[in-house]
């Protein structure tokens, strides 16, 4: 904690009669966001990857299935080619220590131009929602934000219920100490900023692929 915001707030705690350290606060802000209730949480309409994959849909995401991860740079060629483009895909780091093979496919490190596809593994889906949920610490934003086709693949293990669920496994995977950045993906980027009417990728992603590992 820096010295000016040490100074400040033990400032405040001499106005209130109170006195505190660092560790009080952090225990105090652990307390309120981890032992909160769960809210009343509607049933799902099927199992979860059924639902996750309906609400997903609604999203207006597409969505896809393959059988190991091995399967994923044929098919992100395959889909190129479908769609008749030949994209430059920023891979995500979370792909460097995989042993994936990109030689079908052109791959960038960052995003360069508005055409570019781009390729993250999300660290969840919300079965409730049709969110996929990536942080910080996995997967820069931009490459999540600033490409024309966003695909996201999920482990079929990564799928949960719950929006609750997912910062109950985030606690767990960081030791409690959340990245600074949690991105929840709903389907492509919409808006209705000008005159109300419904406008697709202006803010992110024009189209969005989920793919889910089996």
């Amino acid at each position: 904690m820096s010295s000016c915001r040490t100074a400040i707030l033990s400032r405040i705690r001499q106005a209130l009669n109170k006195r505190g350290t660092p560790t009080d606060i952090d225990e105090a802000f652990a307390n309120l966001t981890q032992q909160v209730p769960s809210p009343v949480q509607p049933p799902l309409s099927a199992g979860t990857v059924e639902a996750f994959s309906r609400a997903a849909a609604d999203n207006g995401a597409e969505m896809h299935r393959i059988e190991t991860l091995e399967e994923l740079p044929g098919w992100v060629a395959t889909r190129a080619a479908e769609l008749g483009q030949t994209p430059s895909v920023v891979v995500a780091p979370q792909f460097a220590d995989t042993g994936l093979q990109w030689t079908a496919i052109e791959t960038l490190d960052q995003v360069r131009q508005a055409t570019d596809w781009g390729l993250a593994w999300g660290c969840a889906g919300i079965a409730e929602t049709g969110t996929v949920v990536s942080v910080s610490r996995d997967c820069p934003s931009s490459s999540l934000f600033l490409v024309q086709r966003l695909i996201v693949v999920l482990d079929r293990a990564d799928i949960v219920a719950y929006q609750e669920e997912v910062w109950d496994r985030l606690r767990q995977r960081f030791s409690g100490r959340i990245p600074r950045t949690v991105n929840l993906i709903t389907g492509p980027s919409r808006t209705a900023d000008v005159e109300q009417q419904i406008q697709i990728g202006a803010h992110g992603p024009k189209w969005t692929d989920y793919v889910i590992v089996d």
